[in-house]
């Protein structure tokens, strides 16, 4: 069985394949495409359009099930003719301009020359900008365009008319595996690119749905049972269905009221498949035990560091247990969101650098200090003079010499 790698393990394979696309073509060789292959919902996509974002590349994006007729995506056939110069270089042009062509000073050939030919379809990039053509849903595509894209694929061009050499091309499917209706590929179409099968990994969603500031009580939620990702195709519950889900309920600012959390029940059935309600339990359970109200990044960072110890003691100690599974969200909560903001105005590193130093000498561990010290040995070498203050702290010294 094919092996899978996560999604941010596909976003470091396309960045390294763009670059080294660059250093082919320079040697005149072609350009190599990849797939990204794996269940829906998983981020496939979103994860190419970061790729471009990150790059600052444009994204050109075609939908090839949502494509009716073949000319739409390689251009309606058009009549050429060969014109000549008066410097005798030859160029064909099509029946709609040929009239300016001859006004403009050329010449048909003495033996008037045609052919058919392909227009350039509109979506085709016409800049010199850096662009990733992402056809989306490629095994989705009818059959017959999937033909048509084997040279487009292979080299980058289409009878009559090419991509423009910035240009890298990347696919997104479903896997052939039966829960999809997708086309097969034979080898002859397999070997035209590289596919890698993809897999969902919790702490990139983790850090993407920070980022996007998914529903902060879902996020903890899904940190909460990972496991409700394992089987997509039976569940219905995948990455998308679960950020669905939490942009669907955060208008509801209580979840303990029942009212409110009959109400999410609703709504969970209407947002996955799975018969039981599978979410709709698990996130009753979920509110029942107050895990809703579990502290936000945004407190543990800024608050008012003895409210917000109390609070996150309350939270991580039960009876003066030590609840390690609450610990690693936290911590993963508070890890990502200060990854993310440190360099922006919605966080200063004053304030993470004091509440690093108040988290590391209180009295009761509170975050998981390895991963607390990982992420101080990445500050000091992303913002070394904005995160200087924390050398002066002896135990973080210590703790990052060992890392």
């Amino acid at each position: 069985m094919k092996s899978e790698i996560t999604i941010q393990e596909f976003k470091d394979v396309l960045n390294y394949i763009i670059d080294n696309n660059k250093k082919l073509t320079a040697k005149g060789k072609p350009k190599v495409v990849i797939e990204a292959l794996g269940v829906h919902g998983l981020g496939k996509t979103e994860s190419i359009i970061q790729v471009a974002e990150e790059r600052n590349m444009r994204v050109v994006k075609i939908n090839l099930a949502q494509i009716e007729e073949l000319g739409d995506f390689v251009g309606i056939p058009v009549k050429e003719y060969k014109v000549i110069d008066d410097k005798g270089s030859e160029v064909w042009v099509d029946d709609k301009v040929l009239d300016a062509y001859l006004k403009a000073g050329y010449s048909l050939s003495s033996v008037t020359e045609s052919r058919m030919s392909y227009a350039i379809p509109s979506w085709v990039p016409k800049d010199d900008e850096e662009i990733i053509l992402l056809l989306d849903d490629f095994r989705r595509a009818d059959y017959r365009y999937m033909q048509a894209l084997m040279e487009l694929i292979s080299k980058g061009e289409y009878i009559s008319w090419k991509l423009p050499e910035n240009t890298h091309v990347v696919l997104s499917s479903n896997p052939d595996t039966g829960d999809y209706n997708v086309t097969s590929l034979d080898p002859a179409q397999r070997n035209r690119f590289i596919s890698f099968t993809t897999k969902f990994d919790l702490n990139t969603w983790a850090k993407w749905a920070e980022e996007e500031k998914v529903e902060s009580r879902v996020i903890n939620f899904a940190l909460f049972y990972p496991e409700i990702f394992d089987n997509p195709n039976d569940s219905g519950i995948t990455p998308r269905s679960v950020v669905t889900f939490a942009n669907t309920i955060s208008g509801i600012s209580n979840f303990s009221d029942s009212k409110n959390l009959s109400l999410i029940n609703i709504i969970a059935e209407g947002c996955f498949e799975s018969k039981e309600n599978t979410i709709g339990t698990l996130f009753t359970m979920f509110v029942n035990n107050k895990m809703d109200r579990l502290i936000t990044p945004d407190e543990m960072v800024k608050g008012d560091w003895k409210t917000v110890s109390k609070k996150m003691e309350d939270s991580i100690y039960d009876n003066d247990e030590f609840r390690a599974d609450i610990s690693s969200i936290l911590t993963t909560r508070f890890l990502n969101y200060v990854d993310i903001y440190y360099d922006s105005k919605e966080i200063t590193s004053k304030e993470v650098n004091s509440r690093i130093i108040e988290l590391v000498e209180h009295k009761k561990q509170l975050l998981s200090m390895d991963l607390i010290f990982m992420l101080i040995k990445k500050l000091m070498g992303k913002h070394p003079m904005r995160s200087k203050d924390l050398l002066r702290n002896k135990t973080i010294v210590d703790a990052i010499q060992g890392v």
